[in-house]
């Protein structure tokens, strides 16, 4: 099959758009109103800008499509964030913390992950993350599960996500765009559109679909109300899971990975507080997809070695991601968390006091 484009502008096209649909999918989901929708872009913008400018600086511009690849990536975890932050805490501090979050832990990983050859996850653990998943949802989700856990339910509560789970084709549109930005990432790191990078996009679709089914039947299963995000995250982490390392998946291996990253996505969405619980899920379900992953790839999975080196490999990774991740997220969760407690006193001292006698 002929190239669309050249490969370096083919990678940098489909990075840009892989980051645009993401975006899409949450502004779908977590914008209510223009005043919110305008916080959120102030934070994003200005979190995107911080983040491309820590790329910039690490890893220059020799590689000029790899490195806006990972500006993509920042920009696309910049909106994540910023749009997690709960509504209580102001334009301000949601664009300091999320720039933080932004320059900190996602745009270095982009770094490592997007621009360094081999990866720095693949060099030193040995993960493979083919589809760049690591950087795009891993990354942005840890920093999200960390703020969200520092900061108390009275504040979490009121995280924007407004969609409610009649509201069906915006969540069909978000979820189309949240599948279709683990394909844009898939291309992006093929760098062309041919019949291999064709096939992985096919079994990501299928991991997509296989990864929804999974996540909802078990939050149904376990009775808990169904968030309108749900559906999305599965979706996504299922692509994601199979995007790992597709090209050395079978069928069977395709639907047991979107499968296994769905079930333990889902199990790990709880019931109390379901943003902070689709962050884990996110987490949670690349790990489980990428231990199916190892166990049934071709050439590296347990069948063709005998060792578990591999599972081991994909679960270090986002262990290692969450941990970092989490651990600067819930740093900025207590700036946060200030921020929103001195916004809340102003409110109190600026309110009109008892008349006297």
């Amino acid at each position: 099959m002929t190239e669309l484009a050249p490969a370096q502008l083919t990678t940098a096209a489909a990075a840009l758009v892989a980051a645009l649909a993401l975006s899409a999918a949450v502004a779908l989901l977590a914008l209510p109103d223009r005043r919110t929708a305008r916080s959120v872009g102030v934070a994003a913008t200005v979190a995107a800008l911080a983040g491309i400018i820590v790329v910039v600086a690490l890893a220059g511009t020799l590689d000029a499509a790899r490195t806006v690849s990972a500006a993509a990536a920042a920009f696309g975890g910049a909106v994540v964030i910023a749009a997690c932050i709960p509504r209580a805490v102001g334009t301000f501090a949601r664009s300091v913390v999320a720039a933080l979050g932004t320059a900190l832990v996602v745009a270095p990983l982009a770094v490592v992950q997007l621009v360094a050859v081999p990866p720095l996850l693949e060099t030193t653990l040995g993960a493979v993350d083919l589809g760049g998943a690591f950087p795009r949802l891993a990354t942005p989700a840890a920093v999200v599960l960390g703020l969200l856990l520092a900061m108390p339910s009275s504040l979490t509560g009121a995280t924007p996500v407004h969609r409610r789970v009649l509201d069906i084709a915006p969540i069909a549109l978000a979820t189309l765009f949240g599948v279709a930005a683990v394909g844009a990432s898939v291309v992006a790191a093929e760098g062309n559109l041919n019949d291999e990078t064709t096939r992985i996009l096919v079994f990501a679709a299928i991991g997509a679909v296989f990864g929804a089914v999974g996540w909802m039947l078990v939050v149904r299963i376990a009775g808990r109300t169904v968030h309108a995000a749900d559906p999305v995250a599965g979706a996504v982490v299922g692509a994601a899971a199979v995007a790992l390392a597709a090209i050395a998946l079978v069928p069977v291996a395709v639907v047991a990975a979107g499968a296994a990253a769905g079930l333990v996505g889902g199990a790990m969405r709880g019931a109390r507080h379901p943003v902070r619980g689709l962050a884990a899920g996110v987490l949670a379900g690349l790990a489980a997809g990428g231990v199916v992953v190892a166990l049934l790839a071709e050439g590296i999975g347990f069948a063709a070695t005998g060792s578990l080196g591999q599972a081991a490999a994909q679960v270090g990774a986002v262990f290692v991601i969450t941990v970092a991740g989490a651990a600067v997220g819930a740093a900025l969760g207590a700036v946060a968390r200030a921020a929103a407690a001195g916004a809340r006193r102003a409110e109190n001292d600026d309110s009109p006091g008892e008349p006297g006698l």
